[in-house]
């Protein structure tokens, strides 16, 4: 079977109703994957509560296994943080862009004779 990414957003003023709405959410998600024979990995789930809060503790169950609660986490490719601050996406973007440079580089000094227009395309 495929891996799926299944999000859930619960909004309130109030944490424990929040906390409330997003457990029924995993029940029923629970319910629907042992229904449908589909076994979910409660290591690969994860938590994270968006906000000034970061003293709050969220403790949702799957399986009873308590699932981790994170303060950052790539989601389609993208680093997010509990303040929404996109610094850590530069940060690893900037990393990606810095090997990738330098393997260019490594082609250069390795091979003479690679013409410029050839480098530029690399």
């Amino acid at each position: 079977m495929t891996s799926s990414l299944i999000v859930s957003v619960a909004v309130d003023d109030d944490l424990t109703s929040s906390i409330s709405d997003l457990q029924m959410a995993v029940d029923e998600l629970v319910d629907w994957s042992d229904k449908w024979g589909m076994i979910l990995n409660v290591s690969k789930t994860k938590v994270m509560l968006f906000g000034n809060s970061k003293d709050e503790v969220i403790e949702l169950w799957m399986h009873d296994e308590k699932i981790e609660q994170v303060s950052k986490i790539k989601y389609l490719g993208v680093w997010l943080d509990q303040l929404l601050n996109f610094s850590g996406q530069v940060d690893y973007v900037i990393c990606k862009a810095k090997r990738s440079t330098a393997k260019v580089c490594t082609l250069f000094d390795g091979r003479e004779g690679i013409s410029v227009p050839l480098g530029v395309q690399l």
